[in-house]
């Protein structure tokens, strides 16, 4: 028996080859890690669902590969890092994970957009305490 290659990491959009359902399905890591079919999030991928998603996108023709977003590195992240030990923020995996609303554990692994929402959040937390200071003053 022929084992079937893991797909690259990103995202497949394709249609069902007997339904015609669209279908996205997302890898990463060399894991099938989400699954919708005709807009319904698959709850549990099992092996064999993996196994046949991988099939699948290797032998349709109408596939659409999307490779995963660039993350923002070690160099912003550091310079994140740096931010928030400034404005006195001591757990800065769980303020990021408050700003983007998914849990957090390598700031070098956040998207793009992720950042954004963090330096953000970090603007209105530096705010907020510069406003509580005045008032206090």
């Amino acid at each position: 028996m022929s084992q079937i290659s893991k797909p690259a990491d990103g995202t497949y959009l394709y249609p069902a080859p007997i339904t015609g359902t669209e279908t996205i399905a997302t890898w990463q890591d060399g894991r099938l890690t989400a699954l919708v079919e005709g807009g319904e999030p698959r709850n549990v991928i099992t092996a064999l669902t993996e196994a046949h998603t991988a099939h699948e996108i290797s032998y349709l023709d109408d596939v659409v590969f999307t490779p995963p977003a660039p993350t923002i590195g070690k160099a912003l992240a550091c310079e994140l890092h740096r931010a928030m030990g400034r404005a006195g923020i001591r757990d800065h995996y769980a303020f990021a994970s408050k700003a983007v609303g998914v849990e957090v554990a390598s700031l070098a692994a956040l998207w793009p957009e992720e950042l954004r929402a963090v330096r953000d959040a970090l603007a209105e937390y530096v705010a907020l305490a510069a406003l509580q200071a005045e008032v206090a003053a």
